[in-house]
């Protein structure tokens, strides 16, 4: 039904294989916390610490040219 719609409203569909690089850049950030986590040397020792790293990461390891880069090799992974 989905793809009928966009057949009948002229709507560019690009193929998505299977394995295709994620296309959203804040799946690439969360891949960039999850490997500064990993980084650290004990886990954390519940979920507030948890939050606390990853609140760490997000606002002193991640700035707007990092989120920039992110977007703008969109175009390449297509």
């Amino acid at each position: 039904m989905a793809q009928e719609w966009l057949k009948g409203n002229e709507v560019k569909v690009i193929d998505w294989p299977a394995y295709s690089p994620d296309l959203n850049p804040i799946e690439n950030m969360w891949y960039f916390v999850k490997c500064e986590l990993a980084k650290y040397d004990e886990p954390p020792k519940g979920m507030l610490e948890l939050w606390e790293r990853v609140e760490h990461i997000w606002n002193n390891k991640i700035d707007k040219d990092m989120c920039l880069r992110y977007i703008n090799s969109m175009p390449e992974r297509i």
